[in-house]
């Protein structure tokens, strides 16, 4: 019996899984006991073999076990954590993050001291995995408001409850209340989640000491594929869990349709009216100065890159809530709710 589970999803993380698991093998645990579950979805490199290494280091206060995920999916990875887990409260992170030396001894003690059901940090430093400035400007998109970092939880610093956070620590009857993980969610799983986590009246606890520092992917095919998978799914969240809906996550769609009817207007009418590039304009102005501070922080460089590149992810993100808009209308899905509360019995 271990006091608290932590999974792991993994697949192809060969260049920063040693890294993540080194934080967590050097734990400051005290008193506690860690178990902490790698989910590998079929990896094609060397993450397998990274991951084996300690799974079969010598066992201390934090334990390693090794798991396949068949499906290759996210939310599958983490409700066969659930099931796997053997402790009273689980946890869950990512294979390219470095974790602080108490995070798991914190998330237990906090949800020992307080009300709350569920616990958790966000992001206090971004670190991009190359050099650079185009590597720099991408790593301060959850940094900026006016990138992707509407969510109070990228910047906050005092404790209290919120609607979401970024992992989070899960009492296990959390799960045996509201089900588990949406499967058909391949993005956004949190957010649907914690949305049915507040509606039963479960309470999610913000502390800055839980947050993390991110090493985000570089590459810029990478960049604007997250943007517009997690717009992707958020229709369907807002369908199945009404709750879950924050204008925020539309507001990147409605600029794409803004941007549509601009160029319709100027390819009927010759262009539109002055007026119209009243909002187009704010919206510049705003990311000239999110890039003016970002400038001012890092350099001019980083500044007049990130304009650029917050602009081409709002609009990815935008083209993603548009396509699952369309392909949610035709087709609908539906949430595995009787699975998920059953699976979750049974862990």
């Amino acid at each position: 019996m271990y006091d608290v589970t932590f999974v792991v999803p993994m697949r192809n993380e060969e260049a920063y899984l040693a890294r993540t698991l080194d934080t967590l093998a050097a734990q400051d645990l005290g008193p506690f006991r860690a178990e902490v579950l790698l989910v590998d979805g079929r990896s094609e490199d060397g993450t397998r073999e990274i991951a084996q290494r300690y799974v079969q280091r010598p066992q201390g206060t934090v334990t390693f076990r090794l798991l396949d995920n068949a499906e290759q999916r996210t939310p599958i990875a983490f409700n066969l954590g659930i099931r796997e887990a053997k402790s009273p409260v689980i946890g869950f992170g990512g294979s390219h993050t470095d974790y602080p030396p108490h995070y798991l001894r914190r998330a237990v003690e906090l949800l020992a001291m307080t009300e709350a059901d569920v616990v958790g940090g966000g992001f206090n430093r971004i670190i991009p995995a190359t050099d650079g400035p185009i590597a720099n400007a991408m790593s301060c998109l959850y940094r900026s408001p006016m990138g992707a970092g509407v969510a109070a939880y990228h910047r906050r610093t005092d404790p209290g409850y919120v609607d979401t956070v970024y992992g989070g620590f899960y009492r296990r009857e959390v799960f045996e209340r509201v089900g588990v993980f949406n499967e058909a969610l391949i993005r956004n799983q949190d957010n649907e989640l914690n949305a049915r986590v507040t509606s039963a009246g479960f309470r999610i606890l913000f502390h800055p000491e839980l947050s993390t520092s991110y090493v985000q992917k570089t590459e810029l095919r990478v960049f604007l594929s997250r943007g517009f998978l997690f717009g992707r799914f958020h229709p369907v969240t807002w369908r199945t869990t009404p709750r879950s809906f924050r204008l925020r996550h539309a507001v990147p769609a409605i600029l794409v349709l803004y941007l549509l009817a601009l160029l319709l207007m100027l390819l009927l009418w010759g262009g539109p009216p002055v007026w119209a590039f009243l909002p187009l304009g704010l919206y510049f102005l705003l990311l000239t100065g999110a890039g003016i501070q970002l400038a001012w922080r890092h350099s001019p460089t980083v500044g007049a890159l990130a304009i650029g590149l917050f602009f081409l992810y709002h609009v990815s993100y935008g083209l993603g809530v548009l396509s699952g808009l369309a392909a949610d209308t035709m087709r609908g899905t539906q949430l595995p709710r009787r699975r998920a509360r059953g699976d979750a019995a049974s862990g």
